[in-house]
């Protein structure tokens, strides 16, 4: 492959999700494109040091700048990339990413993630729905924790699936941070972000006991995005990046990318 290292990694971007999902073959091509994201840093996108420059804690009750900016590298219909800068203490509140893979790189700082994966339980627990109306039960998720960790520059990306991981949180600590991200297929008017809040913890359903092995569950319920979230944008200052896929891409592989998905391992 020649061109930029940003370059390749769009490049390898489109190839691994524009091709079928189900396969063995899409599992190699996640593991190339996790391998060439690692080896982006702030070098390759030409990130601007004045963007993290500000280390003042972030209170937002205090009003002001916006606690993340986002600097927009590439969006079409099979996948986006971008940079999110987080102050020091904001966060990406806990979203999901609806039929959707993702990988995040860190490029400046550390972060904090916490992970849910969903049980696929219809059933909510009998101790959480006195907290609901019954119009919050079809929008109450029950979720297993599957982690929670802090990742910096040196740590290898992290992978989200439309299972594993696909409801998250980021926040920025002990200074600004800001990341690379991957997502496909991007959002758009039928996948769109939805955000959550946590309810009471409750004790396991037999169906969630049986599926999850990962040390608790929780249910999730839809909300409004936080009023105290919102970004700004700032203009990618990087090496341009050229849809070279565009030439050799084939209706074939594009017909693929709808297709029903299923967890990686």
């Amino acid at each position: 492959m020649n061109g930029t290292k940003i370059q390749r990694l769009a490049l390898q971007a489109f190839q691994t999700f524009s091709k079928c999902r189900r396969t063995d073959a899409f599992r190699e091509q996640l593991a190339t494109l996790r391998d060439l994201m690692n080896q982006i840093t702030k070098v390759e996108v030409n990130f601007n040091s004045q963007l993290v420059k500000n280390k003042e804690v972030y209170k937002p009750e205090h009003g002001g700048k916006p606690p993340v900016t986002y600097v927009h590298l590439w969006e079409d219909d099979v996948f986006s990339m971008g940079i999110f800068v987080l102050r020091n203490g904001a966060k990406i509140p806990l979203h999901d990413h609806p039929g959707m893979h993702g990988l995040i790189k860190v490029l400046h700082g550390k972060a904090k993630l916490k992970y849910y994966s969903d049980l696929s339980v219809d059933e909510i627990p009998v101790e959480v729905l006195p907290q609901l109306h019954p119009w919050q039960i079809q929008m109450t998720r029950v979720v297993s924790k599957c982690k929670e960790n802090e990742v910096n520059s040196e740590s290898e990306p992290c992978l989200l699936t439309p299972v594993e991981g696909n409801f998250h949180e980021v926040c920025a600590v002990d200074g600004p941070m800001a990341f690379l991200d991957i997502l496909s297929p991007p959002y758009d008017h039928v996948r769109k972000c939805h955000y959550y809040k946590t309810l009471s913890p409750v004790s396991k359903t037999p169906k969630a006991q049986e599926e999850s092995n990962l040390g608790g569950v929780v249910c999730l319920m839809e909300t409004a995005q936080p009023h105290e979230f919102f970004c700004d944008q700032y203009t990618y200052e990087g090496p341009e990046i050229e849809p070279t896929w565009l030439e050799n891409d084939s209706t074939d592989n594009r017909n693929d990318m709808d297709k029903p998905d299923i967890r990686l391992g």
